[in-house]
């Protein structure tokens, strides 16, 4: 468990060295102020150092009962009031945690998530990612740069294009980009021979004329809810197939 953390929020800023003493506090702090179990996320350092294993998930729903604001001003007040006092935010801190394998952000990051998808290149042992209803509409460029990683998960999001430098991830096994925007994929896309699963479902892609012959090791691909009209003949040639 002391490799496991399961949390909420907060907002920090980042080091360009190792993680310091001061930043381990600060994480120590953050958790303590949301109530974070001690064994989910390690009040120790040296435990904390280990930590593999991070999911920042959906809080439980807050109720405030307002009276019905009088104009827009007055509620774009209680907005902002609200997001002051309740908003979530990502510590920074945790690219600097050492060991980190397993991130799964899957609520609603209100403050630092630009900036922290900015150096997410910093989690170099990364090997799984999860970014679920943060409303992107660009994909994070230097996710690009994380050549350990094997799951990539960012759905439910508005991004309407794949970067063609997403060949670099050589290790890749799983990636799903389901309920975005896509219109198209990137030939570089082929060159990931190390996939066994696909996922653009729910997306606005309206022709598969791809080399999906050249992923031979593909066992599932989801393409449903898009706007595709015709089916690639490569498709034959994927023998291992066993969900399509």
């Amino acid at each position: 468990l002391t490799k496991k953390i399961i949390a909420s929020s907060s907002s920090s800023r980042v080091s360009n060295q190792h993680i310091t003493d001061a930043e381990l506090e600060t994480l120590i702090a953050w958790a303590s102020k949301h109530s974070i179990p001690s064994f989910m996320f390690p009040r120790d350092k040296s435990e904390l150092l280990k930590v593999e294993q991070l999911n920042i998930y959906i809080r439980p729903m807050i109720f405030i009962s307002w009276a019905e604001p009088k104009n827009e001003k007055e509620a774009k007040i209680r907005r902002e009031s609200y997001l002051a006092e309740y908003g979530i935010h990502i510590p920074l801190e945790i690219l600097e945690l050492p060991n980190l394998k397993e991130l799964s952000i899957t609520t609603k990051i209100d403050f630092g998530l630009d900036e922290f998808l900015e150096n997410i290149h910093k989690l170099s042992k990364l090997e799984h990612l999860v970014i679920e209803r943060n409303d992107l509409t660009k994909f994070p460029i230097n996710i690009c740069k994380l050549k350990n990683l094997k799951v990539l998960k960012i759905v439910d999001n508005d991004i309407d294009y794949l970067p063609t430098c997403i060949d670099n991830l050589k290790n890749l096994k799983e990636l799903n980009l389901n309920n975005n925007l896509l219109t198209s994929l990137p030939d570089t896309l082929f060159k990931l021979t190390n996939l066994e699963i696909l996922d653009f479902s729910n997306n606005k892609i309206s022709s598969i004329d791809y080399r999906f012959d050249l992923i031979s090791n593909l066992k599932e691909v989801y393409l449903d809810s898009n706007i595709i009209e015709n089916i690639p003949s490569s498709f034959i040639y994927l023998t291992k197939v066993e969900r399509l």
